[in-house]
């Protein structure tokens, strides 16, 4: 090969122009398109028998065997107190964890126990609470330390790193701060006493941690969760609707 009659003068001896370099400047790229497979046909000859398939749980009972572990994880711990709003946080951070992980997962393929250890201890990472050691979180849910920060990796891949949470009892912190300034006014003094107050409170966390079991959170903004809360919460007052509304 002759290099001066080489169109590209960088192009080394003997060594070919790669085509991209060899396509003007005003013609257009053509982005190839891979046909989809149809797997229809294929599938329609598979023939599976019953008791093969009854070995397996449906998606109702694996939602139920879930549903379980998730309301485990609303458990109080001996050394977190009920009303500690950062640890009740930290616990809705595990229950998203773990319904984002098996969006596209099984409980076939992956303990639910370990998933919700794992999840606790990157919830308590991503929401800067307290450092807690894994084999902390190992004794109390009966997993093995290893195990947890091995699912941890797992974990964070699945959620395509993205730990941060919006969680409903930030929201009802601040719904709390407004009754209290309610109940010094006129208005509503008579209605919200102390007492009624931490019984709303009380209630409204309760209602969250139970919507927290569910997978409402995921189609929800977190602050229409907290509202519902405390809508429920007052209904159960005399007046509570006009305090609601207010």
């Amino acid at each position: 090969t002759n290099p001066e009659k080489s169109t590209n003068p960088t192009t080394s001896v003997g060594t070919p122009e790669r085509p991209e370099k060899r396509a003007s400047a005003g013609t257009p790229s053509v982005k190839m398109e891979h046909p989809t497979p149809d797997l229809n046909p294929a599938l329609a000859t598979v023939s599976v028998p019953q008791e093969e398939i009854d070995k397996y749980p449906t998606l109702e009972e694996e939602w139920a065997l879930l549903s379980s572990y998730l309301s485990k994880l609303f458990d109080s711990y001996p050394d977190h107190p009920d009303k500690c709003i950062n640890y009740r946080s930290i616990q809705y951070y595990a229950a998203t964890y773990v319904k984002r992980f098996y969006l596209t997962r099984s409980i076939l393929q992956y303990d639910p126990k370990l998933v919700c250890a794992s999840s606790m201890l990157l919830a308590i990472k991503a929401d800067n609470y307290k450092p807690l050691d894994a084999g902390i979180l190992a004794n109390d849910m009966d997993v093995k330390k290893e195990a947890i920060i091995e699912m941890e990796q797992k974990l964070l891949f699945a959620l395509k790193y993205q730990m941060v949470i919006h969680t409903p009892y930030r929201m009802s912190r601040i719904i709390d701060a407004v009754l209290l300034d309610m109940a010094r006014s006129e208005s509503f003094k008579s209605i919200l006493a102390e007492d009624v107050l931490h019984q709303l409170q009380t209630t409204a966390d309760s209602l969250i941690s139970t919507v927290g079991s569910t997978d409402v959170d995921l189609v929800m903004d977190p602050y229409y969760i907290a509202l519902y809360a405390y809508y429920n919460a007052l209904k159960q007052l005399n007046d509570g609707t006009a305090v609601f509304a207010e």
